[in-house]
């Protein structure tokens, strides 16, 4: 399986329904959360064009996304999700190493808060991605 990462601004909002829905249906079944609002908003800012993030491409279809705001020396990311189909392929990591990357050298920022309610228990942690924070430790 080839995989490409994309500016998340070049697709229209439409392109990604199929992974949120996914994404809300995870949020149901994990956590037992309405993420609807959370889509709606996420919608509004695809159409706008006003998140920076990155999309996961594979199979003529967006597999993945993840989403940041960054703001002088703060940076958070805001959602990362990748399809249930790829657990274990590595594009987890995939993706949110590129989405680090202007958060890292030279260092932008000094504070990066992840949010990933959805991931499952032993799917993503700081200590599974060493590299991806070893840059981040070591400015702070």
């Amino acid at each position: 399986m080839g995989f490409e990462i994309i500016d998340i601004r070049r697709f229209e909002a439409k392109e990604f329904s199929d992974l949120l829905d996914a994404e809300s249906r995870a949020w149901n079944t994990i956590l037992r959360w309405d993420f609807a609002a959370s889509v709606r908003i996420i919608n509004s800012c695809l159409r706008d064009r006003r998140l920076s993030g990155y999309a996961l491409v594979g199979e003529g279809k967006i597999r993945g996304y993840c989403f940041f705001f960054y703001d002088g020396e703060k940076g958070i990311v805001g959602d990362l999700y990748v399809d249930p189909e790829l657990a274990g392929l590595g594009q987890e990591r995939e993706l949110l190493e590129h989405a680090l990357k202007p958060f890292l050298p030279p260092p932008v920022c000094s504070v990066l808060k992840p949010s990933f309610r959805t991931m499952s228990a032993g799917t993503w942690s700081p200590a599974s991605h060493p590299a991806a924070f070893r840059a981040f430790c070591a400015a702070s």
